[in-house]
């Protein structure tokens, strides 16, 4: 089997101290894949959307 290495960062708490993080962290470019993590499901998809509405100021793409 052969996995694909991809340097991602999991981000458990969408509050406003993780969206922070998430947002510094798709401005310096340190991760290939960014997954956040909620209790409130809803949240973490909103903050994903508002993310990812930013990519294209971002120094290289990210998934979010």
């Amino acid at each position: 089997m052969n996995k694909e290495k991809v340097n991602r960062v999991v981000l458990v708490e969408t509050g406003a101290v993780g969206c922070s993080f998430a947002y510094s962290l798709i401005n310096q470019g340190v991760a290939e894949e960014l997954v956040l993590i909620d209790v409130n499901e809803a949240k973490s998809e909103g903050e994903a959307i508002d993310l990812n509405h930013g990519m294209p100021f971002a120094p290289s793409p990210i998934n979010v």
